[in-house]
């Protein structure tokens, strides 16, 4: 019989004194990676719907021959933005508010301090030598924040690859009349009503910097 376990969690539910940060392991691309779990499974934190305010595209995400004829790159990610209306435009300090848009932000914050306790903690191992808080925290990059600083909001930018979308109906690529012209993603309207879930992972960049870098996915999808 299936396991009925839930792998994803409401972040509600969430106890920060249970998530650990695991031992870092070589990337293929010259930094490392340092998983990131909740109960000795990986974090995945339910997005509420209505959440996820869009998607961005990079040209990367495909090329064409002029023809008209489109081939999607690969592995090919969008960028999904998770918006925190209401909530500190510094993305810094808490939200008092009580509501699900809330406790993610404090949540990420809340993260934050455990991944910079744990890279104070584990310098050496990590970079080499010790590192102070000040530092840590100057060059780990986790969050995102809308320019003018202080004048919008902040917000994640996880990643979701092309290849979902597609399989759920949620995204393909369309051409206008003009053979020249580069194709487009065409996202479903219905993109804000679906369930998604992200997770975490901490990135330890080539030169020594730090970046929470995150991922979403369908809640759907979850238990697979």
């Amino acid at each position: 019989m299936a396991s009925s376990q839930v792998f994803f969690h409401s972040i509600h539910e969430i106890d920060i004194s249970k998530v650990t940060i695991g031992d870092p392991d070589h990337d293929g691309n010259g930094g490392r990676e340092c998983q990131i779990t909740y109960n000795g499974a990986p974090l995945k934190i339910r997005v509420p719907v209505g959440l996820v305010t869009g998607f961005q595209v990079q040209e990367s995400l495909f090329h064409t021959d002029g023809s008209g004829h489109i081939e999607v790159i690969p592995g090919a990610s969008l960028t999904c933005i998770i918006g925190f209306n209401g909530c500190d435009p510094y993305g810094k300090e808490r939200c008092v508010a009580e509501s699900s848009v809330g406790s993610i932000y404090n949540f990420v914050l809340s993260l934050q301090d455990r991944v910079v306790n744990y890279c104070v903690e584990n310098g050496p191992r990590l970079f080499g030598k010790h590192k102070p808080e000040s530092i840590i925290r100057e060059t780990l990059h986790s969050m995102n924040v809308w320019y003018p600083i202080g004048q919008g909001r902040p917000s994640l930018r996880p990643k979701i690859a092309y290849s979902e979308m597609e399989r759920h109906g949620d995204v393909r690529m369309a051409v206008t009349d003009d053979p020249a012209s580069r194709p487009f993603p065409v996202i479903s309207p219905s993109i804000g009503s679906k369930e998604f879930y992200m997770t975490p992972r901490l990135l330890i960049l080539p030169q020594n910097g730090l970046r929470i870098a995150w991922r979403v996915g369908y809640v759907s999808d979850a238990n697979r």
